[in-house]
């Protein structure tokens, strides 16, 4: 309930940021020129994102100021540090209570992501759906291995967030462009999950095997 509380909060604290004509708007009056201006946008959004902002939001941002590759780049940055604020926030803060309440809950997300851990993040972050906020609470809360789990998540965020600087930069990208890209991210992430799996089962057989 808590978890859920805090994304609700967090969806109406940030629903008027979906608008792409209000982020310009923000960013045309109220941002500074010149490298404060990044500096600031830098650590707005990394602070909104740590609570919930959608990563989408920050790329189109970050494109909309800095141009296609350059508001890619510090898009990446922005949501990788938000991204390591959530993971420690909840480390520290949740989970002894997740740990003690959800005993059950807490081993389960905690064993899926002792192995292949830069995998499985990287993995989730191609699929453009879900949410960051929540995925870091869980992580966190579960004491996931902090350096490959970033590590993961920064690479994942690479595709998205280029996609979405080059529509706040201008530059058209079609429907089918967001679509074609989305479906190859996708696809992508099964076939990885499709071997972790496979890799699961063999490591239990050979396991199986040294047992007998």
């Amino acid at each position: 309930m808590t978890l859920i509380s805090l994304l609700l909060f967090s969806f109406v604290l940030f629903s008027f940021l979906t608008d792409t004509q209000a982020i310009q708007q923000w960013v045309t009056e109220q941002l500074p020129e010149g490298p404060l201006g990044y500096i600031l946008l830098l650590l707005v959004l990394t602070l909104f994102m740590a609570i919930g902002l959608p990563r989408q939001v920050c790329a189109f941002s970050w494109g909309f100021v800095a141009g296609p590759l350059l508001g890619a780049i510090l898009s990446t940055v922005s949501a990788t540090i938000a991204c390591i604020l959530t993971l420690l926030f909840s480390r520290t803060a949740l989970s002894g209570f997740f740990k003690t309440r959800f005993n059950k809950q807490y081993h389960l997300v905690h064993g899926f992501f002792s192995k292949d851990t830069a995998l499985k993040a990287f993995i989730i972050r191609l699929i453009p759906a879900g949410s960051n906020f929540l995925t870091n609470v869980l992580a966190g809360a579960s004491r996931t291995p902090f350096k490959p789990y970033v590590l993961g998540t920064f690479i994942g965020f690479i595709p998205q967030m280029t996609i979405f600087a080059m529509l706040g930069a201008g530059i058209r990208v079609g429907n089918t462009t967001q679509i074609v890209a989305s479906v190859v991210m996708i696809v992508i992430a099964l076939l990885l999950s499709v071997y972790l799996i496979k890799k699961n089962k063999h490591a239990k057989a050979f396991k199986q095997l040294d047992i007998k």
